[in-house]
């Protein structure tokens, strides 16, 4: 019984004394002047913490409290704004206050917030327990409230309360996940306080806007081109962001920012070039995980639609666009393509033949020879001496033996010239391309098919076929402010060179030759940073392709032998010789009656337009 009186003593001295230095340091703020700044509350847009219903908690209170029971000063400051305080045995500690004229509220909220406190509020009742303790207790959630978001997710607000507001530790604020959501009416259900569900209105409001959406009309440009220029230099989606760490004044933060875009993403008509959540992770804190952006551009109508952006990007994305999209000026470029090719054949051949009333004997270098039976008057009178017909010559002639000798002697010479005349319009920095090509059998696939036990199995054909046979031209022009065109060119030429066959049995034990591959050969060149000057002539060759090929028939034996054996030999020598020539003429178009004026012109010559001395190329 002593013990208790002596613990109520205590507390009631303990309890003297704070409130003694409490008025005490009161009274004497008006008395003298502060030698500490006096505290100015901070405004802020959504405060992070619970308003208690002080009828008196905008009062002034200084204190100066060293090593004082937490549990004896709240109870003081809620007497003071004429409250019921109860206290969890999970109170515990003491508190340091040195506070100049700060309001009764903040007051109340410093205190909770140093020593781990939560707090709830029930009409005149304050409820105080640790914060662990608060989790188990249960008694944040007293109410259900729906609250409805229009223009976002509900599941993105939800998210970013639960992990930045409801699961810290905040005076006022439930320290559990409070927040769920309604998907069928995209809505937030917040199962906790009165206090919950005001900072979640706060935050809602906060975020819950309507994204402003901008249409820009691409009027010269290609609005993929457009839309991806603003994506890289406007938005910068195309670099990730980057973690940080900066620690300073005995403490540390980290953090990580992450962007992204997407590629080219397409829905119907509609294609997304980017969009960004720049979402940034701070130790317990996450950022709202709502597109910052999205650039959206439309092929058909040539249009870019911004959704969401501050004003500034808007302002910026709108004076990029209006600068980039001008009108380019375009060159119709006048092209002339010739391979001129020569071939070259010279043969000899010798043949012999040998003719009696028995038999005749033909001998041949090249084919060979053999022995044939005479038939009756076949052999006919004795010819005349020089024999010349047929080309042959009459070496030995009776009445009943002839030997004949055919000397062939050719010299041929063939030119050709193959022209196109193509025109193309291109723009001012963009690549163009001619393509002059035909299909062909690049290559062969057989695969053999049993049908049956002891039948003929029936090969099966796959052919790949290719389309890169014959002329390509790319070029990329480049108008000069002099009026001079600069062009990359790279022009290429492939022809069939040779084609590989492969014997396979007919399956009725004859053997067929069947194309298994095609080879080509090419001519390529690659032109940088040319420069012609407005309606002149370049002129590309030094494509040429050689070809020379040598064949020799002999008789054996006779064909080896010196000087006589020229007779018996046959040979045959074919030089090929072809080169590609490209003239490309630009045309500058400045404007479209200057384009119409030009074409107008083309037609009218296009019937007339040669090419002179091509072979002096």
């Amino acid at each position: 019984m002593k013990q208790e009186y002596r613990e109520l003593i205590k507390r009631f001295t303990v309890g003297a004394v704070v409130l003694s230095q409490l008025f005490f340091v009161a009274s004497s703020a008006f008395a003298s002047p502060a030698l500490r700044k006096e505290f100015k509350p901070s405004s802020e847009v959504v405060p992070l913490q619970g308003e208690v219903s002080f009828s008196h908690g905008s009062d002034p209170v200084t204190v100066s409290l060293r090593d004082t029971d937490v549990r004896q000063v709240l109870r003081m400051l809620a007497d003071k704004a004429h409250l019921n305080i109860i206290f969890h045995d999970s109170v515990s500690g003491t508190v340091t206050l040195d506070l100049v004229n700060a309001p009764l509220v903040k007051v109340f909220n410093y205190i909770m917030s140093v020593n781990k406190l939560s707090y709830w509020l029930d009409d005149k009742t304050i409820i105080v327990a640790s914060a662990d303790a608060s989790k188990d207790l249960n008694l944040n959630n007293q109410e259900m409230v729906a609250l409805p978001v229009k223009y976002v997710d509900a599941k993105i607000i939800a998210d970013f309360l639960n992990k930045n507001i409801f699961s810290l530790n905040r005076p006022g604020i439930n320290s559990s996940q409070v927040a769920i959501t309604n998907p069928q009416k995209n809505e937030i259900i917040i199962m906790g306080t009165t206090n919950d569900v005001t900072i979640a209105q706060r935050i809602i409001k906060k975020f819950d806007q309507k994204p402003s959406v901008t249409t820009f009309d691409v009027k010269y440009s290609s609005p993929s081109e457009i839309a991806n220029a603003l994506c890289s230099i406007v938005f910068g989606t195309k670099g990730a962001g980057g973690g940080g760490d900066d620690g300073g004044g005995g403490g540390s933060s980290s953090g990580a920012s992450s962007s992204k875009s997407s590629d080219n993403t397409s829905f119907g008509k509609a294609v997304v070039a980017c969009s960004s959540s720049n979402t940034v992770t701070a130790d317990k804190l996450e950022s709202i995980k709502n597109n910052a952006y999205s650039v959206v551009y439309y092929p058909d109508n040539n249009q870019i639609l911004l959704f969401g952006g501050t004003k500034d990007q808007i302002s910026l994305a709108k004076e990029y666009i209006d600068k980039t999209d001008i009108k380019q000026l375009q060159v119709l470029m006048d092209v002339s393509i010739v391979e001129l090719s020569e071939t070259d054949n010279k043969s000899l051949q010798s043949a012999w033949e040998i003719h009696t009333k028995r038999f005749n004997f033909k001998l041949n270098d090249l084919s060979g020879g053999g022995f044939s039976p005479s038939s009756e008057g076949e052999f006919g009178a004795r010819p005349p001496w020089p024999y010349t017909q047929n080309g042959g010559f009459n070496y030995i002639s009776t009445d009943t033996f002839r030997v004949i000798n055919y000397l062939n002697f050719l010299v041929s010479n063939q030119k050709a010239r193959t022209l196109t005349n193509p025109k193309i319009l291109a723009t001012n920095n963009k690549k163009s391309e001619i393509n002059i090509t035909r299909d062909y059998v690049k290559s062969v696939t057989r695969q053999v098919t049993a049908v049956g036990v002891g039948s003929t199995s029936v090969p099966q054909s796959t052919y790949e076929i290719a389309n890169d046979a014959g002329v390509k031209l790319s070029l990329t022009p480049t108008i000069t402010n002099a009026g001079n065109v600069i062009m990359d060119i790279e022009p290429s030429f492939a022809t069939p060179y040779q084609s590989i066959y492969e014997e396979i049995p007919d399956g009725q034990g004859g053997i067929t030759n069947n194309l298994a591959a095609t080879l080509l050969t090419r001519r390529e060149m690659k032109l940088k940073s040319v420069m012609v000057k407005d309606g002149e002539t370049l002129v590309v060759g030094g494509l040429l392709e050689n070809d020379e090929s040598k064949q020799v028939g002999k008789v054996p034996f006779l064909g080896d032998i010196p000087f006589i054996g020229a007779l018996f030999r046959s040979s045959s020598v074919d030089k090929t010789k072809s080169e590609l020539v490209i003239m490309l003429t630009p045309h500058i178009l400045r404007d479209d009656e200057e384009m119409v004026n030009f074409e107008e012109t083309v037609q009218k010559n296009e019937d007339n337009i040669e090419i002179e001395n091509i072979e002096n190329i």
